[in-house]
């Protein structure tokens, strides 16, 4: 976008993201379903809660799925499991034990509750209008409506995302390598 409005720069750097060392895998629930995740700090509107309650709803008329919020919600749910706000080690220990993660965040330009799914190893799925989020979920992840959600959820036959995260250690060098020390 930059290169096409006229803007050159000959020293480009790409910083992957990272997150905590335990943010990782973690032993699965393993009931027989597919367990679904999601979770944001904030109750706003925009952070998906349309699906979420799409979600919920299809929770109470299929027996082969579960639900769980992990943060701060709406009280919409009915037939969704949530949980108070986690916060570092207790949310990577809980946000591991899913098989998938769904995020239908809006216009979000670099969201943490997607790097944090990513780096637990779960297939993480991103709402088209997600911003960063679709760029971390990557292109076979980003659903466009509730019935693609649906049917990408239903075929499990996704891979685990390959997206790159790195340490947080990590990400905070090459940020003083590639920003602060060149300034």
């Amino acid at each position: 976008y930059h290169m096409k409005k006229g803007w050159q720069c000959n020293d480009n750097s790409i910083l992957i993201n990272g997150v905590f060392e335990y943010y990782k895998s973690q032993p699965k629930i393993n009931n027989g379903k597919t367990n679904i995740v999601t979770h944001h700090w904030s109750d706003n509107f925009m952070k998906g809660f349309d699906y979420y309650d799409m979600i919920d709803d299809l929770c109470g008329k299929r027996n082969d799925i579960t639900f769980t919020y992990i943060g701060r919600e709406r009280g919409t749910f009915k037939n969704t499991k949530v949980i108070p706000p986690l916060f570092g080690e207790e949310l990577a220990k809980e946000l591991g034990k899913y098989d998938v993660y769904v995020t239908a965040s809006r216009y979000d330009p670099g969201p943490n509750h997607v790097l944090e799914s990513i780096a637990c190893g779960i297939p993480t799925f991103s709402y088209i209008e997600g911003g960063g989020a679709c760029e971390f979920t990557g292109k076979d992840f980003i659903f466009e409506s509730f019935n693609s959600l649906v049917e990408k959820i239903d075929l499990k036959s996704y891979n685990k995302n390959n997206m790159k995260v790195s340490s947080w250690e990590k990400c905070m060098e090459n940020l003083n390598e590639n920003i602060f020390l060149k300034c």
